[in-house]
């Protein structure tokens, strides 16, 4: 991984990059915080210190402009073109 993402002959962005190490960290760290914290996940549940506050921080870095619908196109060539579009709701209730 570390190879991968210092080689510089490969160009990528930085937000290809950023992707990369969240992909790769994100099924780690799903696996282990249920075995560090599995009694606060029972009792005080996934979303504890989650106020206004911290759900207007989520809400400002939202994208302020509509995204297009998911496309997948196919063509002859072997051109691949994937758009994916997350769309994240909250509901916070007291």
């Amino acid at each position: 991984m570390e190879r991968l993402l210092k080689d510089r002959s490969r160009a990528s962005s930085l937000w290809v990059r950023n992707l990369q190490l969240a992909l790769f960290s994100l099924p780690v760290a799903a696996a282990l915080v249920p075995l560090a914290d599995a009694e606060a996940l029972r009792t005080q549940g996934a979303l504890v210190g989650l106020n206004g506050w911290a759900a207007a921080v989520v809400v400002l870095t939202l994208p302020l402009t509509p995204t297009p619908t998911p496309t997948l196109t196919l063509t002859p060539t072997p051109t691949l073109t994937l758009t994916l579009t997350l769309t994240l709701t909250l509901t916070l209730t007291r």
